[in-house]
């Protein structure tokens, strides 16, 4: 899945020494991982593999001077294509055709429109495939007290529907899950929006934002555009 600063490909053991480049330069990025935090390359690469056996596993690749829109030059044009982070399908259900999503982003590709664009490829591959049947839903799964995660995924577009309580023991608590969700007929709009905000237009010579996302999503909703 190709973007214009994002690629999505299967993970495969190749993608491990960029992931461990980018994730090892900040801890945070376990803190709401499920499992045990690897400690070098090779627990990594066992970390990934384990999770791929009930998993589908993208690893998502930027180049490092080209993350969004006047974020690049001639040499971030040219760069290599590095692999800094993972996009996660779980718990797919063919038969009701449903799933939950998920991501590990290394600190480089946070909060940037690489991010959002990978989360647009994401959710495309899931509602409007190339190939195969569509699903139905996608939801999302936070912890209660990650408060960054659960906005993200609002300012995305999932919707809220509860939160679990005394969901799991995480890291030796218990742990309260938020769950959020995007069904198929949100997705019409969703994708309209982001391809929207994505479009170079939407962005000045410095990389800001002249619409946000949400405020382009609620407009196309409230304006009752066909989509």
């Amino acid at each position: 899945m190709q973007g214009r600063y994002v690629r999505l490909e299967k993970l495969t053991e190749h993608h491990i020494p960029d992931l461990w480049k980018h994730y090892s330069v900040d801890d945070s990025t376990w803190k709401w991982a499920p499992g045990t935090t690897p400690s070098d390359e090779g627990g990594l690469a066992k970390y990934m593999s384990d999770a791929a056996k009930t998993c589908v596993m993208f690893a998502v690749l930027c180049k490092a001077g080209r993350l969004g829109p006047g974020s690049g030059d001639h040499a971030g044009e040219r760069g290599r294509w590095e692999a800094m982070g993972v996009i996660v399908y779980l718990d797919i259900n063919l038969k009701q055709r449903t799933l939950e999503a998920g991501v590990i982003f290394g600190p480089a590709i946070r909060r940037t429109v690489a991010s959002k664009e990978a989360h647009y490829l994401m959710l495309r591959n899931v509602f409007s495939p190339d190939k195969g049947e569509a699903f139905r839903r996608c939801c999302w799964k936070t912890s209660s007290l990650n408060v960054q995660s659960r906005r993200t995924a609002e300012r995305l577009g999932y919707v809220y529907e509860g939160t679990m309580r005394n969901h799991m023991i995480h890291a030796g608590r218990s742990r309260d899950t938020v769950l959020l969700s995007v069904i198929e007929e949100d997705w019409g709009s969703m994708k309209l929006a982001f391809e929207r905000w994505l479009d170079e237009g939407n962005f000045g010579s410095d990389g800001g934002q002249r619409e946000r996302l949400e405020d382009i999503r609620r407009g196309i909703v409230e304006g009752g555009e066909e989509v």
